[in-house]
């Protein structure tokens, strides 16, 4: 009878023996599965959206650092860029400035002699438009129409006076005639239409974008230097009042340019 137990009990731990060597590595072959399919395979997937991250991560970070770097060179050289900046601000303004551009052209063309018969300008502004402008980085117009009366000699010494001048004007149309007239006999009356730009900005600041602005930049510097051989008007309140008060100025609300006259 012991000898017949012993033989069970050998056999139960052979089988329980052949069941744990069976077993378990079927079941370390499951963990083994599910941790592959649940774990291991989705982070192998996510290795190249992973590396694209990690690149452009680096590469902000390489941006960010090359931004700050410029950043502090314009600090550095704070006034020079105040006053660079200045410049091309009153070449390409951020505003229409009607009274100043017409009380500029009023001093041009009598620094030259000629005699103004009639001077208006045209202009469409509105919030609206300014926000298209500023979003598509759009350059808007004063459209500015000048009568007068001159010799040659006056007419071609007042265009090179304002193609000299700062702000930024272009002639549009010109026309000119003999004067019939028996006391202005000889003179040349003209019309001119000029339109000045002015580029609309608003501010948007964002914090990756890039700050390419070199004040060291042979271009650059060419630029300003170009800039500050051109004659800067700053006419004062009581000049632009007093232009203003003339009865030859008139405004126009429309926003097709005014045609000349002959």
């Amino acid at each position: 009878m012991s000898n017949d137990k012993k033989d069970i009990k050998s056999d139960l731990n052979a089988l329980k023996n052949a069941l744990v060597n069976f077993v378990v590595p079927i079941i370390s072959l499951g963990i083994t599965v599910i941790l592959f399919v649940s774990v291991i395979y989705p982070s192998y997937k996510e290795i190249p959206t992973l590396k694209d991250d990690l690149q452009r991560k680096e590469s902000l970070s390489t941006q960010l650092e090359t931004k700050l770097k410029n950043l502090k060179r314009l600090v550095d050289f704070k006034s020079a860029v105040d006053e660079d900046e200045k410049l091309i601000s009153d070449t390409l303004v951020s505003e229409p400035q009607v009274p100043q551009l017409l009380t500029q052209i009023d001093i041009i063309a009598r620094e030259n002699g000629l005699t103004l018969n009639k001077l208006s300008y045209s202009i469409t502004e509105s919030d609206e438009k300014n926000k298209e402008a500023a979003m598509s980085q759009k350059v808007l117009n004063v459209t500015v129409v000048l009568s007068a009366l001159g010799s040659h000699d006056q007419i071609i010494n007042f265009f090179k006076t304002l193609e000299s001048a700062a702000r930024i004007v272009q002639i549009k149309t010109f026309r000119y005639e003999q004067s019939q007239d028996p006391e202005t006999l000889g003179a040349l009356g003209f019309s001119v239409v000029i339109t000045s730009p002015y580029l609309y900005v608003q501010s948007n600041a964002v914090t990756d974008d890039p700050v390419d602005l070199d004040i060291n930049d042979k271009e650059f510097i060419g630029t300003v230097n170009k800039v500050k051989k051109f004659k800067f008007y700053k006419p004062t309140l009581e000049e632009i009042n007093k232009f203003l008060s003339k009865p030859g100025v008139e405004e126009s609300t429309e926003s097709e340019e005014t045609p000349p006259t002959t």
